[in-house]
């Protein structure tokens, strides 16, 4: 998608993420992640800002879940709009009056965190005790979560299987079942010596 296109469609798209409909503002998250196969998300950062100034709350707090998954994604960008800048602008939400917007800020800044570590304060700058002191007990809390969920599981010693029994083939299978045939019995003829005398007297 080039540049003019992104142009004429997004900011539709980000007034559309204020939409009071649930489903709606959920196609708009799905058609983002379309754009990015096609467009560049890095340039996606200012049209995304425009949407933090809108007096809508849901609007607002969209943008910033929006902004927090190219954090996550990408990390921040290294040109215009600088670290800096972005970062106020979305520090700048976490006294917003909206809950909803106050937690899609903090999310927000805590994935930049997790990218840049301590200078996303410094990119920050002057936060208010409150604000810094929610910053941090967001982050504290997500640090926790996200190592339970990276730390794979320990593993148990392999079970050893015993070897199973070679299969025998059908021929030598039925060779070992079968009994053995019977020895012959000796057969015995019992002679009539009366007759056989009678025989040799006549002949």
């Amino acid at each position: 998608m080039h540049d003019l296109e992104a142009s004429s469609f997004l900011p539709y798209l980000i007034l559309k993420a204020g939409d009071p409909k649930d489903t709606v503002r959920k196609g708009v998250h799905d058609i983002f992640r379309r754009i990015y196969k096609v467009f560049p998300g890095i340039k996606v950062f200012n049209y995304l800002m425009q949407g933090l100034s809108s007096k809508n709350a849901r609007q607002r707090a969209e943008c910033l879940e929006e902004l927090g998954f190219l954090f996550e994604v990408l990390g921040l960008p290294i040109s215009e709009p600088t670290p800096a800048v972005l970062l106020k602008e979305v520090a700048r939400h976490i006294s917003d009056r909206d809950n909803a917007v106050r937690n899609a800020a903090l999310n927000c800044v805590v994935q930049a965190y997790f990218r840049e570590e301590e200078r996303v304060f410094k990119y920050i700058g002057q936060l208010s005790d409150k604000d810094k002191s929610l910053l941090e007990e967001r982050i504290k809390r997500a640090s926790r979560s996200r190592r339970l969920t990276v730390l794979p599981p320990e593993e148990s010693p392999p079970v050893k299987n015993p070897t199973p029994p070679r299969p025998q083939s059908a021929v030598f299978a039925s060779a070992t079942t079968m009994e053995p045939d019977p020895e012959p019995e000796e057969v015995v003829h019992s002679f009539n010596m009366t007759a056989v005398h009678d025989c040799f007297s006549t002949c």
